[in-house]
């Protein structure tokens, strides 16, 4: 993406966040009621890690990064084979209450970067004379798409998560290699995936390369699924696929695609499918759901929250967002009943812009020539 783009953005941006508050079309929740104009909150703050131990730091600064495989990797499909995809794993510092010592680990397809197939808690603690690392699934599995989505990108506002909301599934003991870190499983873990009965898994750590050696085995101890010995699925470290914009009021977007052959101007219809989540993962609305994309013109006004109008900046067709709205660009301390969003609620928006009509600008009449003279 061209780099003078976050300037551009900035400045309708400042725009909207002066602007009076936006109100609602029947029909869609994102456009419901009027309400005053809420009083941006500062910037978001900072947030930083902390890690108890400087091995523990070493290796949590190893993995945190953008990664994406080095090759194309088989991926299990319903029927129990394997086909060939690139992945991206996007892994950071992520709090998480009643822990310490934790990262959260987001892993897509390259195509497919907005829609994540797994998310992951990583947490690292001082075992024997190295450092296991425990991952962890996240308990509400049918709700991880609508708040954790892009959450690496964004700690500061990282969704509430406690230690209660985590299922342990795999521990892998590592030590220093030198320039890195390896390790393995202590011993197989059951597993019922692909036609296997048990699992093992092998990582390697350096700072521009992880690789992993995820093994399904049958009761015979054959592998069934994963790499064969001596091999493993290798992951180099690139730059992060999307641009994070962090804006006034708190509001956070991330931006996966912009194609920017034909950026929205004031004027255009824009034709938007979106889905809508509550901070608990409850999705409140979606257009896909209907059947049909949300229009309206742009820029919005009245016909969608304030954090939705400024979400649309710099948008062109075929632009993926992610739009996390704070309440107060939202529907504020009303909330909005008929949509069941409570008082000051957080709201996280999937966008994609499927369309634009440009209304041509109707030429000018052309200049008459004067006329002759009357004869005497």
């Amino acid at each position: 993406m061209p780099s003078d783009r976050a300037p551009m953005f900035s400045m309708r941006r400042a725009a909207c966040v002066a602007a009076a508050a936006l109100a609602c079309t029947a029909g869609v929740a994102v456009a419901q009621d009027a309400m005053a104009a809420p009083q941006p909150e500062p910037l978001i703050q900072p947030w930083a890690p902390s890690w108890s131990d400087p091995m523990i730091a070493d290796i949590a600064q190893m993995l945190s990064g953008s990664w994406v495989s080095s090759q194309p990797v088989g991926e299990l499909n319903a029927e129990g084979g394997t086909h060939a995809v690139d992945v991206m794993i996007n892994i950071a510092p992520a709090p998480v209450d009643g822990m310490s010592d934790t990262l959260f680990v987001e892993a897509a397809r390259a195509d497919s970067l907005s829609e994540p197939f797994r998310y992951s808690i990583v947490q690292l603690f001082r075992h024997a004379d190295g450092v296991r690392m425990r991952t962890y699934e996240l308990r509400m599995r049918e709700k991880e798409r609508g708040v954790f989505t892009g959450a690496w990108a964004f700690p500061e506002l990282f969704p509430a998560l406690t230690a209660d909301d985590l299922i342990a599934t795999i521990d892998i003991d590592l030590r220093s290699n030198g320039g890195g870190y390896a390790g393995s499983t202590p011993h197989a873990y059951p597993t019922g995936v692909g036609g296997a009965v048990e699992m093992t898994s092998e990582v390697s750590i350096s700072p521009d390369m992880v690789s992993f050696a995820d093994r399904g085995l049958d009761a015979s101890g054959n592998v069934v699924w994963g790499p064969e010995a001596g091999e493993a699925d290798a992951y180099q470290r690139t730059e992060a696929p999307v641009t994070v914009m962090a804006l006034e009021g708190g509001m956070v977007v991330l931006e996966y695609q912009n194609p920017g052959e034909m950026i929205v101007q004031d004027g255009d219809r824009m034709h938007v499918h979106y889905s809508g989540w509550l901070e608990d993962g409850t999705q409140f609305d979606s257009s896909y759901n209907r059947g049909r994309p949300f229009i309206f013109a742009y820029p919005p006004g009245t016909q969608a929250i304030q954090g939705w109008g400024m979400g649309m900046d710099e948008t062109s067709i075929g632009t993926r967002r992610r739009l996390v709205i704070p309440g107060p660009l939202a529907y504020g301390e009303r909330g909005n009943p008929r949509a069941n969003i409570p008082a000051n609620a957080t709201l996280y928006f999937d966008i994609n812009v499927m369309h634009l009509d440009r209304q041509e600008p109707t030429p000018a009449p052309a200049p008459q020539p004067n006329a002759e003279p009357a004869p005497e």
